[in-house]
Order: C-alpha cells, then sequence, then structure tokens
C-alpha cells in the first residue's frame, strides 16, 4: 500500500541552505516569496569544513516544514518554481523536483543545487549519505528514491539561475571516489543496470554469434580428439 502525504494550505516550506560563507544569495529569491506561504529559512553554515551532506541532515533535523527545499546558497529563482514545486507534490507525495541530470550509469538524478519533496518522503528514502559528502550524494539520494518509487520532475534550468558554479580538479578526483563507493553501495542495483544494458545492447547478440563460432570449432576438436583417441585403443 502507497501511503500518500497531503499538503494542506497551511503547509511550511522548509528552504535548507548549506554554506561557508556569509553572503547568502539565495536569501534574496526566498524573501520574494514569504508574502505567499509560510517560510522557514534554515542556514547552515559549516565552518569545521565537514561537508554539504552533513549540513543538510543537521538542517533537517531543525526544519519543521512539510515540504523540504534544498539549494545551494549562490541561486536565483522565481516565486513560479515554488508554485510549480507546491502544485507538483500536491499532484504526488511522491515527486521529487530538481535540476535532472541523466547518466547511462547511475540514471537520472536530481542535483543538489535544488532539490524539492516532501518531508515524509525525505524521510522513507533517508538522509543523504555524509560518507560522499562532497559530489554524488545527490546521485546516492536519487537512487534510493527510485527505488521507492519516486517521480523525478525536471526544472527547467533557465528557471533556477547558478551563479557561482566553478569545479576545481581535487573536487573532480573526490567525484569519481565517491562514484565508485556508490557503485557498491548500490551492488546489486548496478549489476541488474548492467544486465538490462547487456540485454538491450546489440553487445549480446554479437557475444551469442562469437560464442557460438567457438563452441562449433571446439566441437570440431573435441570430436576430433575422440577419434583419434579411440583409434589408437
Amino acid at each position: 500500500m502507497v501511503k500518500i502525504f497531503v499538503c494542506t494550505k497551511n503547509l511550511i516550506i522548509s528552504f535548507i541552505i548549506p554554506t561557508v560563507r556569509n553572503d547568502i544569495l539565495t536569501l534574496e529569491s526566498i524573501r520574494a516569496v514569504r508574502d505567499k506561504y509560510n517560510v522557514e529559512v534554515v542556514v547552515i553554515v559549516d565552518r569545521k569544513g565537514r561537508n554539504p551532506a552533513w549540513a543538510r541532515n543537521e538542517g533537517v533535523q531543525r526544519s519543521h516544514g512539510d515540504i523540504y527545499v534544498f539549494c545551494d546558497d549562490d541561486i536565483v529563482f522565481s516565486d513560479e518554481l515554488i508554485d510549480y514545486v507546491i502544485n507538483t507534490i500536491n499532484r504526488n507525495s511522491r515527486s521529487i523536483l530538481g535540476i535532472v541530470n541523466n547518466d547511462k550509469l547511475f540514471g537520472t538524478y536530481v542535483m543538489t543545487r535544488f532539490i524539492a519533496l516532501h518531508r515524509e518522503f525525505f524521510k522513507k528514502i533517508g538522509r543523504f549519505d555524509e560518507e560522499i559528502g562532497y559530489m554524488g550524494e545527490d546521485v546516492e539520494l536519487s537512487i534510493r528514491a527510485r527505488m521507492l518509487g519516486a517521480k523525478i520532475v525536471p526544472i527547467d534550468s533557465n528557471k533556477i539561475i547558478h551563479v557561482d558554479h566553478s569545479v576545481n580538479r581535487l573536487k573532480n578526483i573526490l567525484n569519481q571516489v565517491h562514484l565508485t563507493h556508490i557503485i557498491i553501495k548500490h551492488g546489486k542495483y548496478f549489476r541488474l543496470r548492467a544486465l538490462t544494458f547487456f540485454v538491450k545492447s546489440n553487445m549480446l547478440r554479437v557475444l551469442l554469434r562469437v560464442f557460438s563460432f567457438y563452441y562449433i570449432i571446439f566441437k570440431k576438436i573435441l570430436k576430433k580428439f575422440l577419434f583419434l583417441f579411440s583409434n589408437r585403443h
């Protein structure tokens, strides 16, 4: 049985923002929707350099909202986007909205610059994986969400302006390490995904032909060997 979580008109929207800076551009956009909705802003300043996954989980602990909006500290969006978020979650409480990326290996996932979902559904999915921390925690969360039947709803990237999105070489290296952690953690999921890709691709047909070819050759060699062996005795 699928439990439906209903959003009421008196719902509270919790904006959860991890940051390491004092200037938070995202607050400008949040101020524009305060008159329209009950808004709660939870800013977690990570001075000790733990990681954004920890900060988001800490933000959840301090939030009281019905809808969680996890967002970066350097984005700009309109109040129309929040209208869309609420209407979508009202229609399907297992919706996850955000900027979507599609990956052949990891599937469809929502990037953490902006992720919106219902509080109860987040509880079912579980916290962000703090072992990943930087880059990749959104991929891992999306995998668990899809396993629970999440409907990933893309938001046009033009509706969310991401001002500062520089990625250094160290973060790229960390990203590769964290993606390996995800594959190990969800081994069964990736084995099934690889099998599906294998079956759907032409690779299976090619390998079957190669196997058939070598099987015929092996059979002929074995037959010849048995014939020679029997003649000796």
